[in-house]
């Protein structure tokens, strides 16, 4: 499978490498993005995101601002959506996701 190919490359990769420590990094949201987003949409604009976040952070992220809506996201995360998602594991996730929502 396509996970076991990765995983087995990604051994070959790290066999010789010495663990060193984390690095995080976070990038917040400015705080008035959402009030400049809404005025935006306001005033007629038609408001996109194009980013290289995973996927689930793109989405978390385009709720905080309110490019989609919080209460009405099945567009972005429902049958109609995500579920092109060709990565297994991730749609694995995101189903496992959406009946831990259910219950």
């Amino acid at each position: 499978s396509d996970v076991e190919a990765a995983k087995d490359t990604r051994s070959h990769c790290e066999e010789k490498l010495i663990f060193a420590g984390f690095v995080a990094f976070t990038c917040r949201v400015r705080r008035d993005t959402k009030m400049v987003l809404n005025k935006l949409k306001e005033g007629g604009m038609v408001v996109a995101m194009v980013t290289g976040d995973a996927l689930l952070t793109a989405i978390h992220v385009a709720k905080e601002v309110d490019i989609c809506d919080n209460e009405n996201s099945e567009d972005l995360d429902g049958a109609s959506g995500l579920m092109k998602e060709t990565n297994k594991e991730l749609q694995e996730l995101l189903e496992s996701k959406r009946a831990q929502k259910k219950t």
